[in-house]
């Protein structure tokens, strides 16, 4: 997988999950609800209207690990 730089999507590099992981534990630390914001190609032929992309769509690509990871979204949850 690999991490837009700087969040520049024409500037790629290798995905470093341990800093994505401590960013989650930071934001989740302070009781944020986050979110990944990731970008993939898929041909228009892979994908039928009204098909469900469910996690099987999402793991189990040929291509394996296909998705660009771009940045998080924190978002405050208040209790009900």
């Amino acid at each position: 997988s690999n991490q837009a730089k700087a969040g520049v999507l024409t500037d790629l590099e290798p995905i470093n999950a341990d800093y994505w992981l401590e960013q989650i534990a930071i934001l989740s630390s302070h009781g944020l609800r986050v979110l990944a914001l990731t970008r993939g190609k898929v041909s228009k032929t892979s994908v039928n209207e009204g098909d469900n992309l469910g996690p099987e769509f999402i793991n189990g690509r040929p291509e394996g690990k296909w998705l660009t990871m771009v940045g998080l979204s924190a978002i405050m949850d208040p209790p009900r």
